[in-house]
């Protein structure tokens, strides 16, 4: 296969994958909404129509890294693969230890997200779309989000 569609592929696959990963908090098996609000009960009040906007906006942004071109798609794919990457770790696994509870989302999280951040970064690297350190630039600011919400404490 040649490495542009490999790339095209990962390209896609961040919405699939986000897709996917929404299908299974929200809707299969769900509980996606109760077991966060036991995780963060800070946002206890939110009424589902809040997740069902977030969740909107951020599968807007995940469309993104397809439509992305020239230069900046190897790093809007690194950037929004970081995102989904950092979601999963302080989202979902910090929130399943310490809820001690299983959380929605988290099977593809593990399933979809990490190989597809892995295949991301790897990809871009081997094929000098972007250097380690710019790539270690896209993983540290994607992760800015992730942790301010972990940290919030209002």
């Amino acid at each position: 296969m040649p490495p542009e569609t490999i790339f095209e592929l990962l390209r896609w696959a961040v919405p699939v994958c986000f897709g996917l990963h929404v299908i299974e908090e929200l809707f299969w098996p769900g509980g996606f909404i109760e077991w966060y609000h036991v995780y963060r009960p800070r946002v206890a009040a939110e009424p589902p129509s809040h997740y069902y906007k977030a969740n909107a906006i951020y599968f807007a942004s995940t469309l993104l890294v397809p439509i992305a071109r020239n230069a900046t798609a190897p790093y809007v794919l690194l950037f929004v693969s970081g995102i989904l990457l950092n979601n999963l770790i302080f989202t979902h696994i910090l929130g399943a230890i310490k809820t001690k509870r299983h959380s929605p989302g988290i099977v593809t999280g593990i399933l979809l997200y990490v190989p597809l951040a892995a295949m991301s970064y790897g990809y871009v690297i081997y094929h000098g779309l972007a250097g380690p350190p710019a790539a270690l630039v896209c993983l540290v600011f994607s992760s800015i989000g992730e942790i301010y919400f972990a940290m919030k404490k209002v």
